[in-house]
């Protein structure tokens, strides 16, 4: 009976560390089984984090392309517009050129065109005169005018004795000259028709 109770206890004892067993097994095969599942979770997580950066850094490239695009076209169209506006200035410059020729060029016309209807006139005038239509003037000759005084010192010698009348006279008032000591009236040479265009 003992015996039979021993072999009993043995057997419930295997049983039991068998289960132990076999439990200790499942566990490690869980636990195996839960760091895998946390593996694989991880690296998934690694694969969306990767694949995070990747859309970004594209994105970021595309944008980078983008904008080196956009200034691209921004400098040639700054450029397209500075060569306009140099291509306007010039044309105005050229303008402003070809007007100023053209006045300075009408302007020179204009002064030779007067110049030779003077010269053609003053031509006129010598060929008439030496064609004899223009009668010649007949003056008497006066040498003695040559050694006459000129109205102007004959005008001074008058006011000159004027004042020593008025000074022989006496007084401070009778030694001023009523007329301020300046000529007024003063004879000038006249030319006469027939001379106006060559003199």
């Amino acid at each position: 009976m003992q015996k039979q109770l021993v072999e009993q206890w043995k057997l419930d004892k295997q049983k039991q560390q068998q289960q132990q067993v076999q439990q200790e097994a499942d566990q490690q095969r869980q636990q195996q089984q839960q760091a895998q599942r946390r593996q694989q979770q991880h690296q998934a997580e690694l694969k969306q984090r990767l694949q995070a950066a990747k859309a970004v850094k594209q994105e970021a490239a595309a944008a980078a392309r983008r904008q080196a695009a956009a200034a691209q076209e921004a400098a040639q169209q700054a450029q397209l517009d500075s060569s306009q506006q140099q291509q306007v200035q010039q044309q105005e410059i050229q303008q402003r050129l070809q007007e100023r020729n053209e006045a300075t060029l009408q302007r020179r016309q204009q002064l030779i065109a007067s110049r030779q209807d003077k010269l053609s006139a003053r031509e006129r005038l010598q060929q008439q005169i030496l064609a004899g239509q223009v009668e010649k003037p007949h003056v008497e000759r006066d040498p003695i005018r040559l050694l006459s005084a000129t109205a102007a010192a004959a005008a001074r010698a008058a006011a000159a004795s004027a004042e020593a009348v008025q000074q022989k006279a006496g007084g401070a008032a009778a030694r001023r000259p009523s007329d301020g000591g300046f000529i007024l009236h003063l004879g000038h040479k006249a030319v006469p028709a027939w001379a106006s265009g060559i003199r």
